[in-house]
């Protein structure tokens, strides 16, 4: 597994901003804000929660040869 690097994440219900590890080696389909406890989840079209749901920018694309993101579109 390789380190995760760190975004920002934004709560569509509540506005509530977390900084959160993203791994780069596959998908987060679920996260759970920690303000009001609303589950985000992936968008369709998206590849994963950071794509749907970013405060300033999505992640770069995971390492392709994995295959949970041999499809990512971010």
């Amino acid at each position: 597994m390789s380190e995760p690097i760190h975004m920002t994440i934004r709560c569509p219900r509540c506005g509530h901003t977390a900084r959160v590890a993203a791994p780069t080696d596959q998908c987060v389909l679920v996260h759970d804000c920690a303000n009001c406890g609303a589950q985000l989840r992936r968008q369709p079209g998206a590849c994963c929660v950071f794509c749907s749901h970013p405060d300033d920018q999505a992640p770069p694309p995971a390492v392709a040869s994995t295959p949970a993101k041999a499809d990512c579109s971010c």
